[in-house]
C-alpha cells in the first residue's frame, strides 16, 4: 500500500554510491514523510522504508551533499525523526 516518489539522487564523487531523496506515502491514514537511502550506484529504489533518514513532513527542507566519496553532509529539519543513521557501508553521514 505504501509507494515511493523520488525527489533527488545524487551520485558519490567516485560514482560508486548513491544517495536517494525521496518522499514516503502510506495511505490516507498516515502523514507522507521524507526519506533518504544510500544505495549502490546503478541500484534501483525498491518500495520500503529509507535506510539513512526517516523524518514526517515534506523532502523540500533538505539539502544532501557529498563533502567526498566517504562522507555525505544532510541538512534539513522535521519535527519528528523516526530514523538517523550517522554510518553504512563506510559512509558517513553529517547532519545540519
Amino acid at each position: 500500500m505504501c509507494s515511493n516518489t523520488p525527489i533527488e539522487n545524487i551520485a558519490s564523487p567516485d560514482k560508486n554510491w548513491e544517495v536517494i531523496l525521496f518522499e514516503r506515502d502510506c495511505g490516507a491514514t498516515t502523514d507522507f514523510s521524507s526519506q533518504i537511502s544510500l544505495l549502490q550506484a546503478g541500484e534501483k529504489l525498491q518500495n520500503e522504508g529509507g535506510n539513512i533518514y526517516i523524518a514526517d513532513g515534506t523532502s523540500k527542507n533538505y539539502r544532501i551533499n557529498w563533502i567526498s566519496s566517504s562522507v555525505v553532509k544532510i541538512t534539513g529539519n522535521s519535527r519528528r525523526i523516526v530514523k538517523k543513521i550517522t554510518q553504512l557501508n563506510g559512509i558517513h553521514f553529517v547532519y545540519e
